[in-house]
């Protein structure tokens, strides 16, 4: 768990807990949880999360994910579970992962030149969230972006397909009185 400012780089952080556990509270099953007003910085890292989490647990309003050049993957959950926080993601590949590249609730992502295939969702935004998307590609996901619940997503000038392989497929996906711009 990480609750002061922390800058990891050059890196290949691996959890290898067997807890069987929901994405939820147990910290011990994410490879970072980033809390009470941290910022994390993660450049040039590998991480994956061989448990049964998100690799990077992001969990406060006052809390900051800020990633670069890194790739995460193999994840039993989401890469990435931003809930009621900010994470910027940039140049990044998020592949792999057991539900989604990033799994957002009520929080505020940028991605910025980043490429999440291989995973059921490229992306979920969820939960009021607003996530903006810039020059990146979202391929060979079963849904690429998943919008839902009162949430906004602003893409442009990016690349979205879906997995054709999966019926129930698509490139985006927008329910429950949420937009796309």
């Amino acid at each position: 768990r990480i609750q002061a400012n922390v800058k990891l780089e050059n890196l290949l952080l691996v959890n290898t807990n067997s807890d069987n556990s929901k994405e939820t509270s147990n910290a011990n099953s994410y490879t970072l949880t980033v809390s009470n007003s941290a910022t994390l910085t993660v450049n040039n890292c590998h991480i994956t999360n061989l448990s049964s989490r998100a690799g990077i647990h992001v969990e406060t309003v006052d809390s900051k994910l800020i990633i670069s050049n890194s790739f995460i993957y193999g994840c039993k959950r989401s890469g990435i579970f931003a809930q009621n926080t900010n994470v910027v993601v940039s140049n990044c590949s998020l592949f792999d992962n057991g539900y989604a590249g990033i799994l957002m609730k009520n929080s505020k992502v940028e991605i910025n030149d980043t490429v999440s295939e291989f995973n059921p969702r490229g992306y979920h935004v969820d939960d009021t969230s607003i996530c903006t998307i810039k020059n990146s590609t979202i391929i060979s996901n079963i849904v690429g972006v998943l919008v839902e619940d009162k949430s906004e997503l602003n893409i442009e000038n990016s690349y979205v397909s879906y997995s054709f392989s999966d019926e129930e497929g698509g490139g985006i996906g927008i329910n429950g009185e949420s937009v796309c711009n």
